[in-house]
């Protein structure tokens, strides 16, 4: 590795841009992110006692957060259908998220390669490094390389668990909700 800084450079850049995207993309999840069971579990009580404007000021407590972007709209469409039994409400509640749940996901499709993307970034110019000298490679591009594996994997983590939790937490409201 000593005979050929060139290589050593470029493979610095490499893990250097890695990092650099996944702490930005690390950044943008971690913005986005609320606890969306503790979270649905408190609307869930307001909604069930018929207490939907109180849920909603609860969502400004979190307006970044990409699962209240979801139920915000649902939360508004069930407030606005004045005269209406609980099941229509609910309804429209669905209606709405279901709405904003597939502008939310269209927007973050590319997230998950975004995140592969800066995991390769960081495993790629470990691997090289250690493929073409059979030998430890320098600690600080270990270090960097480690940072963008991380990064990329934890965001990868927050875009999934979004995926996954999303319409069954928002069912669990919609129950309450035909329940109040």
């Amino acid at each position: 590795m000593a005979d050929s800084p060139s290589l050593l450079y470029a493979l610095y850049g490499v893990a250097s841009v890695g990092a650099v995207l996944g702490a930005a993309r690390a950044f943008l999840a971690l913005k986005g992110t609320i606890n969306i069971d503790a979270f649905a579990e408190q609307i869930v009580k307001l909604v069930r006692y018929g207490n939907e404007e109180r849920a909603l000021k609860l969502c400004a407590a979190a307006p970044k957060a990409q699962f209240v972007r979801m139920l915000r709209p649902a939360l508004i469409a069930a407030l606005d259908l004045e005269e209406g039994s609980p099941a229509a409400k609910a309804a429209r509640a669905e209606q709405a998220f279901d709405v904003a749940y597939a502008s939310i996901m269209e927007k973050e499709k590319l997230a998950p390669t975004w995140s592969i993307l800066v995991m390769v970034c960081g495993v790629f110019p470990a691997l090289a490094a250690l493929a073409l000298t059979g030998a430890a490679f320098p600690m600080p591009l270990a270090a960097v390389a480690a940072l963008a594996l991380v990064s990329g994997g934890w965001s990868l983590q927050i875009s999934r668990q979004l995926r996954l939790q999303a319409r069954p937490t928002f069912g669990r409201i919609a129950a309450a909700m035909r329940k109040s």
